[in-house]
């Protein structure tokens, strides 16, 4: 009754009806992006390229939604004589690191040009890894397991299989 009203109604697609977004990033996700957070997005990247009068294809921006704690998890992968190597990163972002995380730019803003990612079966014992760490994280923040520190931000070099670690503020 809404689209046949003369109201200017318009209807807008969640992340998952997107064609820009690859059909492999659609999968088993509960809570890909709905059309609110789509809109959203697509204000700040408007808004942004208004500020910065550039066209909207150039706006590389993070937008965060205040309030809820999230964890974000990154690879940062070079193939060096055909052999994988890089890192895993886990980041838990909350009222006591969102400040740190924004001002040293700890999250990406943009896509792995090489697409590594995509091309590499060896990449689901990373996403493994990662999605542990993640979980690690959440049961710290939310006391289920002892943390000496409070730590926010992990990143595992591969080639050292080392665990390096940031402190929340």
């Amino acid at each position: 009754a809404l689209a046949r009203s003369a109201l200017p109604v318009f209807f807008t697609p969640g992340v998952i009806h997107l064609p820009s977004v690859p059909p492999h990033r659609k999968i088993n996700r509960i809570d890909i992006g709905t059309a609110d957070k789509v809109c959203a997005a697509a204000l700040a990247i408007h808004t942004e390229a208004v500020r910065q009068q550039c066209r909207v294809t150039d706006v590389s921006c993070i937008l965060l939604e205040l309030g809820k704690p999230f964890i974000d998890v990154g690879m940062g992968l070079n193939r060096l004589t055909g052999i994988l190597d890089g890192g895993l990163r886990t980041t838990m972002v909350d009222e006591r690191t969102r400040d740190r995380v924004i001002a040293d730019s700890t999250l990406p803003t943009g896509e792995d040009a090489d697409d590594l990612y995509d091309k590499n079966v060896q990449i689901a014992e990373l996403n493994a890894l990662n999605a542990a760490l993640a979980v690690i994280l959440f049961k710290m923040r939310y006391g289920y397991f002892q943390a000496a520190d409070p730590v926010y931000n992990v990143l595992m070099s591969l080639s050292k299989l080392k665990l390096f670690t940031q402190v929340a503020p």
